[in-house]
C-alpha cells in the first residue's frame, strides 16, 4: 500500500506549503514523527520510468502511480481517486474507506479459513 498527500494547493499540503514558506508556524507532537518514520520513502521516478504510465493520471499525481507500481504495492490509498485513470494492471487506486473494507473482508476471509 502507498499513500500520500496531495501535491496540488489544497487542504493539508497548503497549510504544509504556508509553513514552509514561513508564513505560518507549524507545530506537530513528537509521535507524528515517529509514526511517520516507520514508513518506507522510496525515490521518485524517473521521466522515463513515468513515459509509459502517461494516460492512467493526472501529471502531477502520476510519480506516485509508477513508485506504487515499481514497488510492487497491490494498492495506492488516497483522497484524490479522480486524478487516476482505471486500468493499471498492477496497482488498484482506492479512497481510504474503501481500502479499509478490503483489509476488513481479507481479514474475514482469513478468520473464515482458520475455522475450517
Amino acid at each position: 500500500m502507498v499513500a500520500y498527500a496531495s501535491p496540488s494547493e489544497q487542504g493539508a499540503s497548503l497549510i504544509l506549503r504556508l509553513a514552509e514558506s514561513t508564513l505560518l508556524e507549524v507545530v506537530t507532537r513528537e509521535q507524528v514523527i515517529v509514526e511517520v518514520q516507520r514508513l518506507r520513502v522510496l525515490p521518485d521516478p524517473s521521466p522515463a520510468d513515468l513515459v509509459p504510465h502517461a494516460r492512467l493520471a493526472h501529471e502531477e499525481s502520476l510519480p506516485m502511480l509508477v513508485v506504487a507500481a515499481l514497488a510492487g504495492c497491490p494498492w495506492l490509498v488516497t483522497f484524490n481517486v479522480r486524478r487516476f485513470a482505471p486500468g493499471h494492471l498492477s496497482v488498484t487506486v482506492l479512497h481510504p474507506t474503501e481500502f479499509l473494507l478490503c483489509v476488513r473482508d481479507q481479514l474475514a476471509r482469513l478468520g473464515r479459513a482458520r475455522k475450517v
